[in-house]
């Protein structure tokens, strides 16, 4: 009974922040402060900024024979939209969810792969030879599939709005008046 009457001592954490205290005495950090500790930020740092991000994800695609297009399939703004079958239109934003296989996939891609952050490009094609660079210099990529990559890489990307523009005019249908008829 004495141990309920007792003041709990608050304690901190090593990086100054309160840890919370458990009935039985032991200590715990909150989820968010712990992937905070992880990421190795500090919450009160005044001087990390977040910017607003969009992505997109495209898809290359095979169309009128032989010509290749990437075509954007998937976007976020917070939230994540799909072309809806047939490409016509965006679904409803929705709250993107990923299995554990793909977020080890994407783990594994980050680890190993080509992640560029912060490069100083201005236009695709240098973005690209950037890229590319990197990839043969860390025998990601031969020398020899180079160009051939880099082709591919610049072929021409089609975003949903423009498709819609192009393609509105075949899609109303055909009206006509009593008259003509």
């Amino acid at each position: 009974s004495s141990d309920e009457e007792r003041p709990r001592k608050v304690m901190l954490s090593r990086r100054g922040r309160l840890a919370s205290i458990t009935d039985d005495g032991d200590t715990f950090t909150p989820p968010a402060q712990r992937v905070q500790f992880i990421l190795g930020e500090d919450a009160d740092d005044a001087t990390l900024e977040s910017h607003p991000l969009f992505s997109e994800m495209e898809e290359l695609v095979r169309v009128d024979g032989d010509v290749l297009e990437w075509r954007e399939t998937a976007r976020w703004v917070k939230f994540e939209e799909d072309v809806e079958e047939g490409g016509n239109r965006w679904s409803k934003p929705h709250v993107a969810t990923l299995s554990l296989h793909s977020l080890f996939e994407l783990r594994s891609f980050i680890l190993n792969g080509t992640v560029m952050l912060d490069v100083e490009a201005y236009t695709l094609d240098q973005l690209a030879d950037l890229v590319l660079d990197n990839m043969v210099n860390t025998n990601v990529l031969t020398l020899e599939f180079r160009d051939q990559v880099k082709e591919v890489l610049l072929q021409r990307h089609r975003h949903q709005h423009e498709r819609r523009k192009e393609n509105n005019m075949s899609r109303l249908p055909i009206i006509r008046s009593l008259t003509e008829i």
